[in-house]
């Protein structure tokens, strides 16, 4: 304080002695310069020990005259400048506090702070002293506030992980994470003035995640393997991955479906099993229904089982929905009967060729409902459709030998399959096993890529099919004549001439349904 005797009488000593260094100071000044007035009248001695002093008392007084001067020069330019410095920075502080340190990372004061392992320690003092000004401290947020986090966090850890696969899961926390972070610090710190410890949510996070995928692990992954292994029976490798992933999803159980099936078969192979033996018969199989499954495959479709030569398969289960099976089912058609013919190409220099050769596929495809699921015993369940369609299907393809098609199709894939196809009627079918007759229809290929001749003969067949279903018996004949003509060696037309002149001798009742009935499968 101003008034403080003991500050006064401290200040009075340093006067006092500054007083009597300035007499000091002043008569040593004196006493060189007097002296050096004397020496300089004389010339300098020639002894040494005089020569000595003489020198001495010369550099003092040059010292006086010029260093000194300078300084002191210097040091009133400094003063003046240092009062003018003051004069400026009064006004900034006046009425505030004022922190006065180092802030070189190279002096003593510096600290170690949670933000920052070294730090100036006056502006950790600020720090501190601005929060209490200002009212406002971090503080560490409630334990009951940890403790919501944690559950909360580890809750939504055991859901995605339990929800998604362990990879999608896992880059689902990661981001968590990362966006935890950003909050706990831009948001819950910076603005709220507290700091959430999230380490231990963090832990309980990454626990509850690697706990769920575990457990999936040992049970429901090991499950969707075991469908994964039986539906890839079925169904290419890819898409059985790609069916597995959702496993839990299905229910094998046999529902209600609408579906389309395929059947192949290739003509003639019995005799060809005779001819080649067991070791020839698998030389020409093996690559026929690897072909075959490929295409397949391609189009979606769920191969239920080879039967020797035989394939049967179905497009659109619910395990593997197909959108536009019916058009799947045609396509798949096609080009399993172009790769037959690659197939036959690239064998033409085998030991078998011959053979190969010979090979011709039939194959009959069936749109409509059916019960689709498990089907067996508690050993030996078959995910496989059930129903009139399946059986339909199955007389369509041994009717190609009735009609000397390749591809014969119901009236409900025909109707679906779209405008990109060409299709020839070949009337209405009963089928043996079937009470009623179905439209049924050749399938020809796709629009644009069919000959005129063939289109030609395909239309005067259609004509003739509809004055047979009008029980115009004549008009039926002359049609069914003129198509034998276009096409001499077609089994189809034949097919109806045999009927009509049965027919002709003993018409059918007025309960007829407009088709023909087939005898045999």
């Amino acid at each position: 304080r101003p008034d403080d005797p003991v500050l006064a009488e401290a200040e009075a000593a340093m006067a006092g002695l500054r007083a009597q260094i300035e007499a000091t100071q002043k008569d040593m000044i004196d006493l060189a310069r007097e002296a050096w007035r004397t020496l300089s009248a004389a010339s300098r001695p020639a002894e040494a020990d005089l020569a000595a002093e003489y020198d001495r008392f010369k550099r003092a007084v040059e010292l006086l005259d010029g260093d000194v001067a300078a300084y002191q020069r210097a040091n009133a330019g400094i003063a003046a400048l240092e009062r003018e410095l003051i004069e400026q920075l009064r006004p900034l502080i006046a009425g505030k506090l004022c922190f006065v340190g180092y802030t070189a990372t190279a002096v003593a004061d510096m600290v170690t702070t949670p933000a920052y392992p070294r730090m100036p320690g006056v502006l950790v003092h600020s720090s501190v002293m601005n929060g209490f000004l200002q009212g406002q401290f971090r503080d560490w947020s409630p334990r009951w506030v940890q403790v919501l986090v944690i559950l909360a966090l580890g809750g939504l850890a055991s859901l995605l992980a339990a929800t998604r696969g362990p990879r999608e899961s896992l880059v689902l926390l990661a981001g968590l994470v990362v966006f935890l972070i950003l909050i706990n610090g831009s948001v819950v710190f910076q603005r709220l003035d507290h700091w959430l410890e999230l380490v231990s949510a963090l832990i309980a996070l990454l626990a509850a995640w690697a706990a769920i995928v575990v457990v999936r692990y040992l049970t429901v992954e090991r499950a969707r393997r075991r469908f994964s292994r039986a539906v890839a029976q079925y169904v290419s490798p890819a898409m059985a991955r790609q069916i597995s992933e959702s496993a839990e999803e299905f229910d094998l159980s046999p529902v209600s479906g609408h579906v389309t099936c395929f059947f192949s078969d290739l003509a003639g192979f019995t005799r060809l099993s005779e001819r080649l033996g067991p070791d020839g018969t698998r030389t020409v199989l093996n690559p026929y229904l690897e072909a075959m499954s490929a295409v397949l495959h391609r189009h979606n479709a769920m191969i239920n089982k080879f039967i020797g030569d035989g394939i049967f398969a179905f497009f659109n289960p619910p395990i593997l929905p197909c959108e536009g099976h019916e058009r799947a089912a045609c396509a798949a058609a096609i080009e399993s009967q172009r790769a037959l013919l690659e197939l036959k190409a690239g064998h033409d220099h085998d030991p078998l060729a011959d053979e190969f050769r010979r090979l011709a596929m039939r194959i009959g495809i069936g749109s409509g409902p059916v019960f689709v699921g498990d089907y067996g015993s508690e050993n030996k369940l078959d995910y496989t459709c059930m129903g009139d369609t399946v059986n339909l299907a199955s007389r369509l393809e041994g009717a190609n030998k009735v009609f000397g098609t390749t591809i014969m199709v119901n009236g409900a894939a025909r109707d679906s399959a779209g405008d990109e196809f060409v299709f020839r009627p070949l009337g209405a079918l009963q089928v043996k096993g079937q009470t009623v007759a179905v439209r049924v229809y050749e399938l020809l290929g796709y629009k644009g890529k069919i000959n005129g001749r063939v289109l030609a003969f395909s239309e005067r067949f259609e004509e003739a099919v509809q004055a047979f279903a009008r029980r115009d018996w004549l008009e039926a004949r002359r049609l069914f004549e003129a198509c034998a003509e276009l096409k001499p060696d077609d089994p189809g037309a034949a097919f109806y001439l045999a009927t009509i002149r049965r027919y002709l001798e003993s018409p059918p009742g007025e309960d007829w349904n407009g088709g023909v009935e087939l005898t045999e499968k």
